[in-house]
């Protein structure tokens, strides 16, 4: 098997080959392959070439690449194709072949990137600009995600990429693919929820607003953000009520009596839900659509919950369903104090907006808060009379897992799945539960001794 210094000679050889045949880019591209394989050795075999005169085209082509104006050829070597010559890979080379090279530092700046650095990276980027360095946009983007990822100044981040988008829009975009790629949904994220956060606070659409969705197009060509009126680009620009009407005009039947179903009809009562929350609307008119898209389409309803919500809009969202579930428990407990007989059924009604509640909170939390909403969910479906339903998901989150169950507390759910059981008339079954429950120790009042009074 050839070693990775013979494969870089052999890659080398081809490259010089090319270059004496006046083909730079594709001779440079067998170079940057070398340099894939085994960098130091690519190095050295490469220097020869760059002493000669015709080494220029070679540092004018990496040159091209780094700044992304122009594809890096396909290179084929004993019929197999090199894969992952990135830009990122061209810089690199170009900062080895040439130390003092400004490519040299963009790739010092996107190491100190990608191990956390941001607030360094800013820095060296604020001094390397006050020096008027020939890189002025490509620093000014490096600054600018360093910014966003920092946390610290993500309006100024926005700003510098709004800046470098204006003065050059295709060197802007070509940048941004090239070497910031693995950032690219965060940066998304980050202009969608610059917006809505304007918006918000303005109640118009401002220059900066439309700057950002020009932005948002350029980068993100397939998005909800060209001139087409839809539900997502209005809730982008912060147009609530122009969003719930159009949401809730897509959702009617038509004369035939047929309407929009499953994958468009679950992400539209997620859009209208999430305007309806972003507007200040009801909390029971935010919980029924989403409920309704998680039962048409659960895939489609967090794939779109994820899509047209910012991560602190989905939190703020959260937690309004979470209210809503603590306070129909809260009802719920009000209306059993006041039963003449605690064995009557009386307020059982009150816990279906409830679980509906806690359906959606399992949909949309993040995956350390399930087991406990699994848990809420068990208990409000037994205490809800739906018996074989809390059963079975009592079942379920029971079952060992391969991440481990070590957030999870069991006394509650063998408690309720001992109550289960009762209810079915499994006296056996019910008595292992129970003595289970014992064997773990004293339960917690927030646990085991809810369930048991409860659902007495």
């Amino acid at each position: 098997m050839m070693s990775a210094q013979e494969l870089v000679a052999c890659l080398c050889r081809e490259g010089d080959q090319r270059l004496a045949l006046g083909e730079p880019r594709l001779a440079t591209a067998f170079y940057l392959a070398a340099f894939s394989c085994h960098p130091s050795s690519a190095v050295r075999n490469v220097r020869a070439a760059l002493a000669e005169a015709q080494g220029a085209p070679v540092v004018a082509t990496l040159e091209a690449w780094c700044r992304g104006d122009s594809q890096i050829p396909a290179v084929h070597w004993d019929g197999m194709a090199v894969v992952s010559l990135t830009g990122a890979l061209a810089s690199a080379f170009l900062g080895a072949l040439c130390p003092d090279h400004p490519a040299a530092v963009l790739h010092l700046l996107a190491s100190l990137l990608a191990r956390g650095h941001h607030r360094e990276v800013v820095q060296r980027c604020d001094a390397l600009l006050d020096a008027h360095s020939q890189q002025a946009l490509e620093l000014q983007l490096t600054r600018a995600l360093a910014r966003i990822l920092s946390g610290e100044q993500v309006g100024e981040g926005v700003a510098d990429y709004l800046q470098a988008f204006a003065s050059s829009t295709s060197r802007t975009v070509a940048f941004i693919r090239t070497h910031q790629q693995p950032y690219l949904p965060t940066l998304l994220s980050t202009l969608r929820s610059h917006i809505s956060g304007h918006a918000e606070a303005t109640d118009s659409a401002s220059r900066q607003d439309t700057d950002c969705q020009e932005f948002l197009a350029a980068l993100d060509p397939r998005g909800p953000w060209r001139d087409t009126p839809s539900p997502d680009n209005l809730l982008l620009l912060g147009r609530y009520e122009d969003c719930l009407a159009m949401c809730s005009q897509a959702l009617q039947s038509d004369p035939t009596g047929s309407g929009p179903q499953g994958e468009r009809r679950a992400a539209l009562l997620v859009t209208r839900a999430a305007a309806a929350s972003l507007a200040g609307g009801r909390a029971s008119d935010v919980l029924r659509d989403l409920h309704e898209a998680f039962s048409e389409s659960p895939r489609t309803a967090r794939r779109q919950f994820q899509a047209v919500l910012s991560a602190d809009d989905q939190g703020r969202l959260r937690a309004q369903v979470q209210e809503a579930a603590d306070w129909g428990f809260a009802r719920f407990q009000e209306a059993v104090r006041g039963r003449p007989e605690l064995r009557e059924d009386v307020g059982r009604e009150l816990l279906a907006p409830v679980t509906r509640a806690l359906r959606v909170l399992l949909r949309v939390a993040p995956v350390g808060a399930r087991p406990e909403l699994g848990t809420r969910l068990a208990e409000g479906l037994l205490l809800a009379g739906d018996v074989s339903g809390s059963r079975a998901l009592c079942e379920r989150l029971l079952r060992p897992r391969r991440t481990g169950d070590r957030a999870l507390d069991h006394a509650p759910l063998l408690a309720l799945r001992g109550f289960c059981a009762l209810h079915a008339g499994e006296a056996g079954r019910a008595l292992e539960d129970f003595q289970e429950v014992l064997a773990r120790g004293q339960p917690g009042p927030e646990g085991c001794v809810r369930a048991l009074s409860w659902a007495r």
